[in-house]
């Protein structure tokens, strides 16, 4: 089932969510918790034995929106797998998400 494809004002590329049980996706969670127009959180499974809660917090700001991501992780992780984890939401905000609002393309992934 497709969820369909958004897009954002300000962006020229088109955003479109994984199609789930279509065979091409990743389960990484499930929202747990929803405030309309402030909080997003999502629990799942992943990195090895491990269970991670993300917090996606959305405030006005006087030019537009702010977005603080804070992420939590319990179970058996090493020093490789935190500093793989930290370069892949680095990637993710700092150059997919920003690509997408600048209406930009975004980086490739650098092993």
């Amino acid at each position: 089932m497709a969820w369909g494809t958004c897009t954002s004002s300000r962006s020229k590329s088109p955003c479109a969510p994984p199609r789930h049980g279509a065979g091409d996706g990743l389960l990484w969670g499930t929202v747990i918790n929803v405030a309309r127009d402030t909080l997003l959180e999502i629990a799942g499974t992943g990195w090895g034995p491990a269970t991670w809660l993300g917090r996606f917090e959305l405030t006005a700001v006087k030019n537009g929106t702010k977005l603080r991501f804070t992420e939590s992780t319990f179970g058996r992780l090493d020093e490789a797998t935190l500093r793989s984890k930290d370069k892949g939401w680095r990637f993710l905000f700092d150059g997919c998400l920003r690509a997408h609002l600048e209406g930009t393309t975004p980086p490739p992934w650098q092993e």
